[in-house]
């Protein structure tokens, strides 16, 4: 869901969930002792990991990797002149 009339480029903390198509868990599975990434789930985390460093300006106070979804919480002040800061770009 998006609020229509809200300019997503703006700064400011955003809550981010994307889910996979139909609730599939590829991402991994639930285990007595957390969540077991699979192969498709790693380069999830993999990738959100490279767009943090690839983006200096973002802060992530919390990510995690689900087996049918992904959180995480970012925010950030602005962004270098020459780079956009779009919450749907980096995604």
């Amino acid at each position: 869901m998006r609020l229509k009339a809200y300019r997503y480029s703006d700064p400011g903390w955003y809550f981010v969930t994307t889910v996979t198509g139909g609730r599939r868990p590829l991402f991994g599975t639930i285990t007595q002792s957390g969540v077991e990434l699979s192969r498709i789930g790693r380069v999830v985390a993999e990738e959100w990991e490279s767009t943090l460093l690839a983006r200096a300006w973002i802060s992530c106070a919390a990510s995690v990797v689900m087996p049918d979804h992904f959180h995480a919480l970012v925010g950030w002040t602005a962004a270098p002149a020459n780079r956009a800061a779009d919450l749907s770009a980096m995604i």
